[in-house]
């Protein structure tokens, strides 16, 4: 049984919680040289349940994130800046909806000036994230715009994307400028720039110091090794992101009420979701920064496309209880209509002997084509259609990424010499490249392991290896 003690002395039982406290464990703002205790502004942090976490034995360690001024979308000259239209018909998240109608709002996109640069060049020392202010790591791949500006002083122009807020908001997001700078400073930035250069700022920005857990202290079900029933999500897990958050989500939420419920834990591997691949980066990989999730991290990535998603999981959703049976059988439908076109697709054939799948295969081959020679296939559905002409046409594609996988995983002892320059590997990332230098690896498994380093990166070391060892 685990309980939960609330601010206020209330005591909740229960046999499963879910921490999701995003940037209030201890989370301190920054703005300037100003700084203040809350999880983000206007809102207080959560002090003591960092100690109640410290107190159960589980590490933390101190992460940042930050945000970006909210301009008024009537003191903006969108004249000066790019149009940056939506999708005419946008594609639903989830193919239970037939369509999307609510209105969609364009966003527009500027770039930042000379005066720009100068300004918060000449002024770095009165940002936070620079003078040591803050000790927690960033988004490496989400900076604040003063990192940039520190990190790449060659780099004198920046692209932004003017987003707004919302169909009922009169705010702007400005995508890309994120700010810890005084106040003075984050309006004289703004008005640099062409079509910004009236705007009246409604929310400043400013960075988030905020407490995490060790991931590795986690088992693959996002439950903590140190307390039976207790699970974490999100940015306490070392994350960065919506999507990051909503996945961990998802799996902690299923696993709290299956404990609560006596039943099995619900796991998803590498292979089969990229929920999968997230957890098991940060319960054996760990991280020191905040991680985001891209398909370069996946090795299964051809196969854990967007577009068979529901056929990949909707199984494993009704096994316990997530998915209904009206989604269900919609998906086991589908199934048989791609079965019966893929039977099709073999056994019919062209007057020269070569399949329908053969002749789909072709690029310049579309379903239309096919469906002129075999009618019959009009009545298969365009989610059937569309499935059988991606696994058609990547077959090979597909084929040969599963061989690079196995050649990988039977590599995974092949040694690294001593010294060994990784900047001489065309392709590595950044980021790779950065962290295999501090390592110091000793062989390709261990390269493997370290957070940051992915799948993609391993396979191009793997063949830099095998030239440099040969």
């Amino acid at each position: 049984m685990v309980a939960v003690r609330t601010f206020f002395g209330d005591r909740i039982r229960c046999r499963a919680a879910v921490i999701c406290s995003g940037t209030f464990a201890r989370g301190r703002l920054h703005l300037g040289a100003t700084q203040w205790d809350g999880g983000r502004a206007g809102e207080a942090n959560a002090p003591y349940l960092s100690e109640s976490l410290l107190a159960l034995g589980l590490p933390l360690f101190r992460l940042r994130t930050g945000t970006c001024p909210r301009v008024d979308a009537r003191s903006v000259d969108l004249d000066e800046m790019q149009l940056e239209e939506g999708d005419r018909e946008p594609v639903p998240f989830s193919y239970l909806t037939e369509r999307v109608d609510c209105p969609s709002l364009p966003c527009y996109a500027t770039w930042t000036t000379d005066d720009t640069y100068r300004i918060v060049h000449d002024n770095l020392h009165l940002a936070p994230i620079v003078t040591g202010a803050i000790a927690g790591a960033s988004p490496r791949y989400c900076p604040n715009f003063e990192t940039k500006i520190a990190n790449f002083p060659e780099k004198r122009r920046h692209h932004l994307f003017v987003e707004p807020e919302g169909v009922e908001s009169v705010e702007m997001y400005l995508n890309g400028m994120y700010l810890s700078m005084p106040m003075d400073l984050q309006e004289d930035i703004i008005h640099s720039i062409p079509g910004l250069r009236r705007a009246r700022i409604v929310r400043y920005g400013y960075s988030v110091e905020y407490d995490a857990i060790r991931s590795t202290e986690l088992r693959d079900t996002l439950e903590t090794k140190a307390v039976a029933g207790l699970f974490t999500a999100g940015q306490i897990n070392g994350t960065s992101g919506y999507e990051e958050a909503a996945g961990q989500g998802l799996l902690a939420g299923a696993n709290a009420g299956l404990r609560a419920l006596g039943r099995p834990a619900f796991r998803l591997g590498r292979d089969r979701s990229y929920i999968g691949v997230l957890v098991d980066d940060l319960t054996i990989r760990g991280t020191d920064e905040p991680y985001r999730l891209f398909t370069s991290r996946a090795e299964y990535r051809l196969l854990l496309r967007q577009d068979n998603a529901d056929l990949r999981l909707t199984d494993l959703g009704r096994e316990i209880g997530l998915v209904g049976p009206n989604r269900a059988e919609r998906v086991a439908d589908l199934r048989r209509e791609i079965e019966e076109g893929r039977t099709a697709l073999t056994e019919n054939r062209l007057p020269n002997g070569d399949s329908l799948e053969h002749l789909l295969r072709r690029p310049e081959t579309t379903w239309d084509d096919v469906k002129a020679v075999l009618p019959d296939l009009e009545r298969l559905s365009g989610r059937a259609a569309e499935q059988l002409t991606i696994e058609t046409k990547y077959a090979g594609y597909i084929a040969r990424h599963l061989r690079q996988i196995h050649h990988l995983e039977k590599n995974r002892r092949l040694r690294i010499p001593a010294g060994f320059d990784f900047t001489t590997v065309n392709g590595l990332s950044r980021e790779a490249t950065e962290k295999l230098g501090h390592f110091r690896p000793e062989n390709l498994d261990q390269a493997m392991r370290i957070s940051g380093v992915s799948p993609a990166d391993a396979a191009l070391l793997m063949v830099k290896m095998g030239r440099v060892t040969a």
